[in-house]
């Protein structure tokens, strides 16, 4: 098994000999014997009639002898989002981008591209979830309220609170309801029926615009939009 970079003084090998298209993952091949060109932008994995493995990342040309060759799958992340990395050995990695990885499955469980968390303004907030460094496995994570304007790239261990409010936020839930907008105004159209004394009822159609007061006020109820429905119509009875 034998990998050489190209030089100026190498023959042109026609881009039909070597893949018109950028190769990735489904490419697996077992070689006898011959020769694989990896472009600049390709890398691959070759195992040697042994089970011994290295990583070539082209532009290379790779002489092959009873191995097999696997090109890997290129993930890259944008200045707005983050790798996240499954190692082989158990651990997770996120990776601000700009960047670039070759998924090598002899190192990795599994590479997924993930956007980071925007918050636009100053009334946008949301909850992380920070898992502790501790030898007491039933130490409570931490909660930590993250405000913008913010673009938040979480660390492998965060989590970020994702809220269950009744109409899904009435419009102050965000990016898959983990982000609060205490500044949106949220509209709600309910119908409350109503009895009198004499016994007559009615139905009564009730609009509202109302805000959120705070993050801390918001957080300080499990559902505040459910909470306030229930708190209209209980008024109204």
């Amino acid at each position: 098994l034998k990998c050489t970079l190209p030089s100026t003084s190498d023959v042109f090998v026609p881009p039909a000999a070597m893949g018109i298209d950028f190769r990735g993952n489904s490419y697996v091949r077992r070689v006898r014997w011959g020769k694989r060109t990896v472009k600049e932008g390709e890398a691959v994995a070759i195992w040697d009639q042994y089970g011994r493995h290295h990583q070539v990342v082209g532009p290379a040309l790779c002489r092959l002898w009873y191995s097999t060759i696997r090109f890997l799958e290129r993930h890259v992340a944008g200045s707005n989002e983050f790798l996240r990395i499954r190692h082989r050995d158990g651990t997770i990695e996120h990776v601000r981008g700009p960047t670039v990885l070759f998924e090598n499955p002899v190192h990795h469980i599994e590479v997924v591209v993930a956007k980071a968390i925007s918050l636009p303004t100053n009334s946008s907030h949301l909850v992380v979830i920070r898992s502790l460094a501790s030898k007491d496995a039933a130490a409570a994570p931490s909660r930590e309220i993250k405000s913008g304007p913010l673009l938040f790239f979480p660390e492998a261990m965060d989590g970020v609170q994702v809220f269950d409010w009744a109409d899904k936020g009435g419009g102050a839930l965000s990016v898959d309801l983990r982000v609060v907008n205490v500044g949106t105004t949220i509209t709600r159209s309910l119908s409350c029926h109503v009895q009198s004394a004499d016994n007559h009822s009615a139905t009564m159609n009730v609009s509202l615009r109302v805000k959120l007061a705070g993050i801390n006020e918001a957080l300080a109820i499990q559902d505040p939009i459910g909470e306030g429905d229930s708190a209209t119509k209980s008024e109204g009875l």
